[in-house]
């Protein structure tokens, strides 16, 4: 059985570390390289659908635009990125195999009652450690990918000299 992760995109960016201090499509662009290079969707047979409120006019994408991509990436045009994702909720003729990735309380309820499986923000983005060998042992000294992404921006700007 194949999973499809329908990803909330702004609702992941805007509460995680290290993407709460960048500019938005630079949160944006890192968040979909990170999924990508961590290889989150865990199996080349599961897909990851990104679904951010906005227009793709607006905010390009130009390195997850095309169809070689692992990751799809929607813009809702109009609507809530919320709408868009029960609309493909709907249109699936098998939600069970659905994992909406969120913590909007009410995209939850919608997904569940329509038989979705649900994963919180922080699970998700902990698959990181777990495909990369990461501790198994929450007490242990290690650094996780987000701090270890979070650390090099800040070296970048103090050593480079990079603006935020």
């Amino acid at each position: 059985m194949s999973l499809h992760y329908i990803i909330d995109g702004y609702n992941v960016v805007k509460q995680a570390s290290p993407w709460l201090d960048m500019p938005l499509k630079e949160a944006r662009n890192s968040f979909l390289e990170f999924i990508q290079d961590k290889q989150l969707a865990g199996s080349l047979r599961n897909k990851i659908t990104v679904v951010f409120d906005g227009r793709d006019d607006i905010f390009s994408l130009s390195s997850y635009s095309d169809d070689t991509s692992l990751i799809r990436t929607i813009f809702s045009k109009g609507q809530t990125a919320d709408d868009v994702i029960l609309e493909i909720l709907n249109n699936s003729p098998n939600p069970k195999d659905i994992v909406v990735v969120s913590d909007d309380r009410a995209l939850s309820q919608s997904a569940r009652a329509s038989s979705a499986q649900l994963m919180q923000v922080k699970e998700f983005l902990a698959k990181a450690d777990r495909h990369r060998g990461g501790p198994a042992n929450p007490s242990d000294n290690k650094l996780s990918v987000l701090e270890e992404k979070q650390i090099n921006q800040e070296l970048r700007k103090i050593w480079l000299k990079e603006k935020k």
